[in-house]
């Protein structure tokens, strides 16, 4: 694995062919995407520009508001090799989405994407979903990282 990244993209709708190009001239070879706003069909549409970029998706749970709008979303785009873990264990899976790769000549890496919540006076939940999800990460026995928007608030002591 050469590179990863993270970004809260707001939402993928209409760009997925510009964040596919922009991983690719960049060398990315593993994303972790926040607020990624995609359901149903609309995920189709990022899995074919993923692909046809030699790239695939690993998605969160989806998740709808009151109105029926996607909503949050964690996703992992990827072209190394590896596959989406699934573990009754991992917290908040619309918040949360991990994979496991193979490093040559190393034990696997597990890559975790966090979406933390946002806006004021969520810093409890922040914490908890972040505790809870590194907890799960060490509990794997596995070389791990965590990668994803914390959405701190300045005053948090970032």
């Amino acid at each position: 694995m050469k590179r990863l990244g993270t970004s809260n993209v707001g939402t993928m709708r209409g760009r997925e062919a510009d964040i596919i190009a922009w991983m690719s001239e960049a060398g990315i070879d593993t994303m972790c995407v926040q607020e990624h706003r995609l359901n149903g069909g609309d995920r189709t549409v990022m899995e074919r520009a993923a692909a046809e970029a030699k790239y695939r998706v690993m998605w969160g749970e989806e998740d709808w508001t009151l109105a029926g709008a996607p909503t949050r979303g964690v996703a992992i785009i990827t072209r190394s090799q590896g596959y989406k873990v699934i573990d009754e264990g991992m917290p908040d899976p619309y918040r949360v989405v991990a994979m496991k790769t193979y490093r040559a000549g190393q034990r696997p890496l597990l890559i975790v994407c966090v979406y933390g919540h946002s806006g004021e006076n969520r810093a409890i939940e922040r914490s908890r979903l972040i505790g809870q999800t590194t907890r799960w990460a060490v509990s794997t026995g596995e070389d791990f990282i965590l990668l994803g928007d914390w959405n701190e608030e300045e005053d948090e002591g970032t």
